[in-house]
């Protein structure tokens, strides 16, 4: 798969502002409307409130980084 993908020319990659360019045509030629095609995209962690929940979790088990909350999660289920 990556060496397919390194095959792809650049302008098929980013073309104009829009990165990820050839997917967002596969996506018309299957179907998908334009708009959605094209729209902004925003990371699922973000647009879910993922991430500002586990950020209210750490807080409340006073842990002052999300990242300490991760870590306490990865310790205690892997044992």
């Amino acid at each position: 798969m990556i060496e397919s993908a390194m095959r792809v020319p650049g302008n098929l990659k980013i073309k104009n502002q829009y990165k990820k360019y050839i997917l967002r045509e596969m996506a018309i030629h299957i179907g998908i409307s334009k708009e959605i095609a094209f729209r902004r995209k925003k990371a699922a962690q973000y647009g879910s409130g993922f991430d500002k929940i586990m950020k209210k979790i750490a807080r409340e088990k006073d842990m002052k980084q999300k990242r300490e909350y991760v870590a306490y999660l990865k310790s205690s289920t892997c044992q």
